[in-house]
């Protein structure tokens, strides 16, 4: 079984609730892709214009984290559990940005932690 300790140094698994912030994103609205996109774009304040696709997506989160690098999700447990075949483009973005772009740190806190979301983590993750 993966353990949280084997995970890419940007990305950081935590128990127990996130800390209340403007810029949590919520992950019980985070089901679906359309779900995460629309809960990411309130949360980042991403603009009017974001297009509600993968690379809108990549575009206005690497803007959002050149102001703050820091992205905490709540209930992360809860990311994308609907349509999975998402979470390794999500994990992909997240990489990119973190090796191309700002030191970014993508913080999922779990209620109650949770084996399953390390093992969808590391089955997600690009190799």
């Amino acid at each position: 079984m993966p353990t949280p300790d084997a995970l890419p140094r940007w990305l950081d698994l935590r128990d127990g609730p996130a800390p209340a912030g403007d810029r949590t994103v919520g992950g019980q609205a985070c089901r679906t892709r359309a779900g995460l996109f629309a809960e990411f774009a309130r949360a980042l304040a991403f603009p009017a214009h974001f297009g509600a696709n993968w690379d809108a997506f990549a575009d206005c989160l690497r803007d959002a984290v050149q102001a703050d690098p820091v992205l905490t999700v709540a209930h992360a447990e809860d990311l994308l559990v609907a349509e999975p075949h998402h979470l390794p483009v999500l994990l992909d973005i997240v990489s990119v940005l973190a090796q191309t772009t700002a030191p970014v740190t993508l913080i999922l806190h779990a209620v109650p932690p949770s084996t399953q979301l390390v093992a969808r983590l590391h089955a997600a993750l690009p190799r």
